[in-house]
C-alpha cells in the first residue's frame, strides 16, 4: 500500500513520540491563598506540567497545581509505553494529585486539556461511583476532550483514508496502555456529581479530537438532566491552541462569566464581555 506525502508528517510524529526518555516526575503546588480555589491543570499528551503556564491567566485565583503524566517528562517527547491515552496510568497518577490536594481543604476547580481533560472525567467518575472521597469541587472546564478513544481513531481514518484496522493497530503500537474496551469517559460521564457546573470548549477545525466527540460528552450530561452543563464551540481554532487564535479574548470572557454565574473570583471585565456568549452555551442536538 502507498503511503501518501500527507501522512509523513504523522509517522514523523509519531516515531518521534515513541523514543524513550527518563520520565521525570514533577508536581508543582502554587498556593499563594489561603482560602481561594486552587485549580487542578491536567495536561495533554504533547504537553508537560508546563502547559499550566500558558493557561493560568485563566485560572480564577493564584493558586493551582500542575504535573507530569507518566509519559511526559519536562521536555515534549513522550514515552509510549506510558500512555493509554486517558486510561489507567494517566489515572492512577492524577488520582494522586487529587489526593494531595484533600489535605488543604479548600476548594477546587479542575482544568484539563485534551487528554488531560478525558482523565479528569474519567477519575472523577470512576471515584464516585465508587462512592470515594472527593474534594470540594467548585466547577470543572475541559477543553478538547475525547468521549472515547475510537472518535479519534476514526477520524485518523478518515482524514487519511486509511483502513479502521490499520489505524487501531497504529493507536496501540503508539499507545501501549490503550485499551478500547476499558475507562471510556462517554461511560463514566453520567457519574460526575450533577451539582457542579461543567463547561466543554471545543472547536470545529480539530482535526485530533473531532469536535463530535467532544458534543457527545455534553450531551450525555444534558439528557441526563445536568443543568448546569456548558458547550462554547469555535467554528476555527487548532487543537490545544484555541486561546491563541482568532477567539482567545472570546474564550478568556466565557471562563470569566462562567465563574461569575457560580460565584467564583473572575475579572469583572471578562466576565462582561463574554456573558451574552455564555447564554448561548446550552444548544440542544
Amino acid at each position: 500500500m502507498m503511503i501518501k506525502y500527507s501522512l509523513l508528517p504523522f509517522f514523523l510524529c509519531m516515531t518521534i513520540f515513541s523514543i524513550p526518555f527518563q520520565f521525570n516526575q514533577v508536581l508543582r503546588i502554587n498556593r499563594f491563598e489561603e482560602q481561594g480555589p486552587i485549580t487542578i491543570f491536567s495536561h495533554g499528551v504533547g504537553g508537560d506540567y508546563h502547559q499550566a503556564d500558558f493557561y493560568k491567566g485563566l485560572f480564577c485565583s493564584r493558586n493551582y497545581i500542575t504535573f507530569n503524566f507518566p509519559n511526559a517528562p519536562e521536555k515534549i517527547f513522550t514515552r509510549n509505553q506510558h500512555t493509554g491515552l486517558a486510561q489507567q496510568s494517566e489515572m492512577d497518577s492524577f488520582g494522586h494529585v487529587v489526593d494531595s490536594t484533600l489535605e488543604f481543604g479548600q476548594p477546587v476547580i479542575f482544568y484539563g486539556v485534551s487528554r488531560g481533560a478525558s482523565v479528569i472525567i474519567n477519575v472523577l467518575g470512576s471515584r464516585a461511583e465508587a462512592q470515594q472521597q472527593l474534594p470540594n469541587i467548585q466547577a470543572i472546564i475541559l477543553e478538547s476532550p475525547f468521549a472515547h478513544c475510537e472518535d479519534i481513531i476514526q477520524g485518523y481514518a478518515q482524514q487519511f483514508k486509511l483502513p479502521l484496522f490499520f489505524m487501531r493497530f497504529l493507536a496501540k503500537r503508539f499507545f501501549k496502555e490503550y485499551d478500547k474496551k476499558k475507562n471510556a469517559p462517554i461511560n463514566l460521564i453520567e457519574y460526575l456529581p450533577h451539582d457542579v457546573p461543567v463547561l466543554f470548549i471545543c472547536t470545529v477545525e480539530d482535526t485530533i479530537v473531532p469536535a463530535r466527540s467532544t458534543r457527545r460528552l455534553y450531551t450525555q450530561l444534558r439528557e441526563l438532566g445536568h443543568q448546569h452543563v456548558y458547550l462554547l464551540e469555535f467554528p476555527s481554532g487548532i487543537h490545544a491552541n484555541i486561546l491563541w487564535g482568532l477567539h482567545g479574548r472570546e474564550y478568556h470572557g466565557v471562563i470569566h462569566a462562567f465563574y461569575r454565574k457560580y460565584d467564583l473570583p473572575h475579572d469583572e471585565l471578562l466576565a462582561n464581555l463574554g456573558k451574552a456568549r455564555l447564554e448561548t452555551c446550552q444548544p440542544t442536538f
